[in-house]
């Protein structure tokens, strides 16, 4: 990020969310699992948008949030071989299929299937984490949209469940105190 410029931000370093370190055994062995702390739900303001057991069609394009720049998103969601489930975060697609996670020319595969997501966003970075925490993906971005939609592709995606919170800034806090 050096020589970047950050909008309405007093520094040029990303600073990522807290998270959480774990070990945990798979079937290649001991890995790293990082997931957000959960005390980044005491950031969550305003009204909470929930979906349930909701399907989206191929080629079905459903908006989530409007406006805003920061949000916290967790979803489980069951991705059928062959489709893909793609998040337009402000502008910046984050595409799940039913192992994978990428964005831009960046991608990982799960172990398994990729089960959950959660996802942070914050002025000038995305981050998503897969599957409890199995995959996690940390992005620089500056945005040129606002608002939150995702769509199915290749085939029908199921949300088991959706809910996205906006997130207020926590310097605001420290500043103060």
């Amino acid at each position: 990020m050096r020589f970047s410029h950050p909008p309405d931000i007093p520094f040029n370093q990303q600073v990522i969310f807290p998270c959480e370190l774990t070990l945990k055994t798979t079937p290649k062995g001991l890995r790293v699992f990082r997931k957000p702390v959960r005390e980044i739900s005491t950031l969550h303001a305003g009204q909470a948008v929930v979906l349930t057991h909701r399907e989206l069609r191929a080629g079905q394009h459903l908006p989530l949030m409007l406006s805003g720049r920061q949000f916290h998103i967790q979803a489980e969601v069951e991705i059928p071989t062959g489709a893909k489930l793609t998040s337009n975060i402000r502008g910046v697609p984050v595409t799940l299929t039913s192992a994978t996670l990428s964005s831009d020319r960046r991608s990982a595969t799960v172990q398994d299937r990729v089960k959950s997501v959660e996802t942070l966003i914050d002025t000038t970075s995305i981050e998503t984490f897969v599957t409890d925490g199995e995959l996690s993906f940390t992005k620089f971005v500056l945005p040129n949209e606002y608002g939150l939609s995702v769509k199915a592709d290749g085939g029908p995606v199921m949300i088991r469940s959706l809910t996205v919170h906006s997130i207020r800034s926590a310097w605001l806090e420290v500043q103060r105190k």
